[in-house]
């Protein structure tokens, strides 16, 4: 998550429904990233978030599409 940049998209997967959720990295500073998902409380959400709102366990993966801005 350290190389992210401003329009990247992250997908996040799970065994049960494969590749399900995507989010748009939003704004990025020195120390940390931020994502916009589809509802105003994930509006510059923290990327160190996404595990623990999504409930993602060691099991799930994400990915990082790169949009070369």
């Amino acid at each position: 998550m350290s190389k992210v940049r401003v329009g990247d998209v992250i997908q996040l997967h799970s065994k049960k429904y494969g590749w399900h959720h995507t989010i748009t990295v939003s704004k990025v500073t020195k120390h940390m990233g931020y994502y916009t998902s589809h509802t105003r409380s994930r509006l510059f959400a923290p990327l160190t978030k996404i595990k623990k709102i999504f409930g993602l366990s060691r099991t799930n993966r994400m990915r990082v599409i790169e949009m070369g801005i």
